[in-house]
């Protein structure tokens, strides 16, 4: 076997290279203002968290903003908890609703069915896998469970004494956000007369290795180098 042309080996070197350095980005934020990250009015209770994204894909905050919620109903009457009964709204004033599971599955590129081989075009409607050729069908990519499973549902009642908790999602890249503000508008289910207006307000976290907290120290080299 012939070594490969030098030119050829050092794009490769660097593709490598790059591909063991390459990370995504991700973000966390803070309490903003003396928050707690708890806000409670008529018998409500809101408690967030935007923690930093380390679940798959890893550069989800690149395109999404992802909060754990537990919403608390104390009081006497059900409530009615909708994806836009929750809502972001960024420094810039640019206002989000929640997503629903589906829609970040679709945006993430789970759900769906893969791509068909190179070479073969796609298959008609109704019809996965290449149209000619004796190739195996291409399967649908399942949802990931961890993305979808953990995801708070709404479009729900919520009843007294009951509460739910699970991740949200905003269509706002995290990574790109310095402040926003987590708005909780609640109506009592079937009148939708307004119950409470919760709001709790982050700001941007220092970036681990930052100089607000030191960097990891440097693993010692292997014996030999």
């Amino acid at each position: 076997m012939s070594p490969a042309p030098p030119r050829f080996s050092a794009v490769l070197a660097a593709a490598l290279l790059l591909a063991g350095c390459g990370h995504a980005a991700t973000a966390r934020f803070r309490p903003a203002d003396g928050s707690s990250g708890v806000a409670e009015a008529s018998g409500v209770r809101l408690t967030a968290r935007a923690e930093p994204w380390h679940d798959w894909p890893d550069d989800l905050q690149e395109r999404l903003t992802p909060i754990w919620i537990r919403l608390e109903n104390h009081g006497t009457r059900a409530l009615w908890v909708g994806y836009d009964s929750l809502q972001l709204q960024t420094d810039k004033g640019l206002r989000y609703i929640a997503l629903a599971p589906r829609t970040v599955a679709r945006m993430v590129g789970v759900g769906g069915p893969r791509p068909p081989p190179i070479g073969f075009p796609p298959a008609p409607p109704g019809m996965i896998g290449p149209p000619v050729g004796n190739f195996p069908p291409v399967a649908p990519a399942a949802p990931d469970p961890g993305l979808v499973s953990g995801s708070a549902a709404l479009d729900t009642r919520l009843p007294p004494g009951a509460a739910l908790e699970g991740r949200i999602f905003f269509r706002a890249a995290a990574v790109r956000v310095r402040r926003f503000a987590l708005t909780a508008e609640l109506a009592e289910d079937g009148t939708r007369a307004p119950v409470a207006v919760l709001r709790l307000d982050f700001a941007r976290a220092p970036a681990e290795g930052s100089a607000a907290t030191p960097p990891r120290p440097a693993a010692a080299p292997p014996p030999g180098r």
